[in-house]
């Protein structure tokens, strides 16, 4: 929790707002090493450290039944079904960095050595943090996929854009790819749990970016180039996700549930696809039968419109808070190219919540929220931009981008679920987060998942 915490001081003094995100590894290894050092420095006992470290195994555990069934024991398969040899292997390395940090305090007692240690850390934490912020503040820009890949046209030279930070440390991640040489496609967290399709989920709020991406790899045999958070979804009490609008896979399609229709019927959408003449089309069908989502590619229902045929929708409240500033995540299309948007808020959707009721019982007063978009700012970036047809996917705390660059999956999340925005320093928030192993576990929290990947070719 220090060190997250310490890491948001560099973020508010001037280091690249995502930096922090790349700590998830850092920060639980190097607290549970200085914690077993004290241990063993404490009881004079190797030991005593991996004590520590079964003790934390333990949180790690509690947290990942709260994650996969709210402890509720019906849901228990569904906690069964989410482990993976990740889960034992980062247990294993803390229990080594537990009896190492044990060892370490036991036989070197100096309290001189131990300020060291700890001074070490948070200098380690720091530069870490400088090291990625020198090295990705550009790295974008200066990718260039000459070579005619998927995220360029015919015969065009172009890059992916990493728009610079805001003021207030929101990040902005921008995708561009040609429809010719993708094909989409949805994953549903409902679809293997322990009861699949039944509409009641409970592993969406534990399953992080990367295990999806894992996921999406054995089921379909490619790896995506791009995995976002999709559409709407709504939960049952406590905490069960259940669909709001149908999604459609390869003709197999599921939930057949008009709720958001109802609500909104003006502003909500289903995005449908399918492969003509060689590309993937794109369009926006704002009223279509469920039994006609089989005729295409894939279906995600629960989109709001923000951009049809060239023009503005109108906004009215109503999804993703209208006037609310939290992380977003946007699809804009036309009939050569589909563009991916990703609005990372840096203090957390709760913190933008609290701001924005705030906000609306005191209309005269400065705004207060800080970070993120509204769904106008979001709508204005398209319409700049002039792409004619734009919807908005759920957003908050549900924002998700993973994008390969060619070294991999790189994974910007919105926020952590086991975290805090306490204050704020320079416009930017200071979060205090708990840390997790495996790395990736303290965030997560999408019903379905939106990806592209490479067109199959015959």
């Amino acid at each position: 929790m220090a060190l997250s915490l310490w890491a948001s001081f560099g973020v508010a003094l001037g280091l690249h707002p995502e930096s922090a995100l790349q700590l998830d590894f850092y920060a639980p290894c190097a607290a549970l090493f200085v914690a077993a050092w004290w241990s063993g420095q404490s009881h004079k006992k190797w030991w005593s450290g991996v004590w520590l470290s079964l003790f934390c195994i333990g949180f790690w555990m509690l947290a990942h039944l709260y994650l996969t069934t709210r402890f509720s024991s019906v849901f228990l398969g569904d906690a069964l079904t989410q482990l993976t040899p990740g889960h034992f292997l980062w247990w294993s390395v803390a229990i080594l960095l537990g009896a190492l940090g044990g060892f370490c305090g036991a036989r070197f007692s100096s309290r001189a050595m131990g300020t060291a240690l700890c001074i070490f850390v948070l200098l380690g934490m720091w530069s870490a943090q400088i090291v990625w912020s020198l090295d990705s503040f550009h790295r974008l820009q200066r990718m260039d996929f000459s070579d005619g890949g998927p995220f360029l046209g015919e015969n065009e030279s172009g890059k992916a854009e990493l728009i610079e930070p805001q003021a207030d440390g929101t990040t902005i991640h921008l995708l561009r790819f040609d429809l010719k040489k993708i094909d989409l496609g949805l994953y549903d967290a409902d679809e293997d749990d322990a009861t699949p399709f039944d509409d009641k989920n409970a592993t969406w709020l534990g399953q992080p970016l990367r295990r999806v991406a894992q996921k999406i790899t054995r089921r379909d045999g490619r790896a995506p180039l791009c995995v976002v958070n999709g559409g709407f979804f709504g939960n049952l009490d406590p905490w069960i996700a259940i669909h709001e609008a149908p999604v459609s896979r390869r003709g197999d399609t599921h939930y057949n549930s008009t709720v958001l229709q109802t609500d909104w019927p003006e502003q909500i959408a289903t995005l449908v696809w399918k492969s003509e003449n060689g590309a993937t089309r794109l369009q926006i069908e704002r009223r279509v039968a469920f039994e006609d989502l089989a005729g295409f590619s894939g279906a995600l229902g629960g989109v709001r419109v923000l951009r049809e045929s060239g023009k503005d929708a109108t906004l009215a409240p109503g999804m993703g808070g209208s006037t609310l500033k939290c992380s977003r995540t946007s699809v804009g299309f036309d009939s050569h190219f589909l563009w991916i948007l990703s609005v990372r808020d840096p203090d957390g959707e709760a913190s933008s919540v609290r701001a924005n009721r705030w906000e609306k019982a005191h209309p005269e007063a400065p705004k207060i929220q800080v970070g993120g978009w509204d769904v106008k700012q979001v709508q204005r970036f398209w319409r700049d931009r002039k792409i004619p047809s734009a919807v908005l996917f759920d957003g908050g705390e549900s924002a998700q981008l993973g994008a390969d660059y060619g070294n991999g999956l790189n994974v910007v999340h919105s926020s952590f679920h086991f975290s805090r925005t306490p204050g704020f320093l320079n416009r930017k928030p200071l979060r205090v987060v708990l840390p997790m192993l495996p790395p990736d576990a303290a965030n997560g929290g999408v019903l379905n998942w939106f990806f592209v990947a490479q067109r199959k070719t015959k």
